[in-house]
């Protein structure tokens, strides 16, 4: 895991606003009990604004794989939000000045009326290299729209992981499974269950032993159990849920 922020502690955590243009700039926001990172150029009217939210160093030298999920929701007419990365952004100077590449397309975005979307979005073109995440805002006098985005998880895989067959520290059981799952493991690390279509359904933390997962929300149907452990290990399994 390289970064992993839920915003619940009320704080951007280890991604740094820059605000580039206007007066508006991202921040915390909390709405029926959740907490997430939020920009809107919308104050009393549309106001001219560029803001990044830009993460910390990533470094996937050594790395197999990488990946970013991340969920997201917006409302109102105004430009889109792009996902940018940067291989030379120095860390800490205002972000436009740097050479950012636009993987905006390689992400899911939400529909509009602050409809949740999941994305998990490859980051295989980067292994090797130390980069940065970014999300980049812009609005105009004429258009403002409101975008929120929670759940920002980066990791990646240093070995080849161990598959559902392999002797691993990780048991997933009963399965098929009928309203929750016990995931069994003895280190703690991340769990992203997706969907046939590679849509993440569920992100949650793992501990080490028993950890009881609530599925009764999910239709029946097969899933992927995928399991970053906290020492770089991988384990995948298939999840028949009833």
């Amino acid at each position: 895991m390289l970064s992993n922020v839920d915003f619940e502690d009320g704080t951007l955590g280890d991604w740094t606003p820059h605000n580039v243009t206007g007066d508006q700039a991202w921040e915390p926001y909390t709405y029926s009990d959740n907490t997430f990172a939020k920009m809107s150029g919308y104050s009393s009217g549309s106001h001219a604004n560029e803001d990044w939210l830009v993460s910390p160093e990533l470094d996937f030298t050594g790395f197999i794989s990488g990946n970013f999920i991340f969920d997201n929701a917006f409302n109102y007419d105004g430009n889109p939000l792009l996902l940018m990365v940067s291989t030379d952004y120095d860390g800490t100077s205002s972000p436009e000045t740097f050479t950012w590449d636009d993987i905006s397309d390689n992400a899911t975005w939400s529909d509009g009326s602050f409809d949740w979307a999941s994305a998990n979005v490859d980051l295989s073109d980067y292994l090797g290299q130390k980069i940065y995440l970014a999300f980049k805002y812009t609005s105009t006098d004429a258009a403002s729209s409101t975008w929120e985005v929670d759940n920002l998880f980066v990791y990646g895989v240093k070995t080849i992981g161990v598959g559902e067959n392999s002797a691993t520290s990780v048991a997933i059981y009963p399965n098929p499974a009928t309203g929750y799952f016990n995931l069994s493991s003895n280190l703690e690390g991340q769990l992203s269950l997706m969907d046939v279509s590679g849509r993440v359904v569920l992100h949650t933390q793992v501990v080490s032993g028993n950890n009881t997962i609530d599925i009764s929300n999910l239709t029946g149907g097969i899933y992927i159990a995928n399991v970053i452990l906290n020492d770089g290990s991988k384990a995948t399994a298939k999840v028949m849920v009833k």
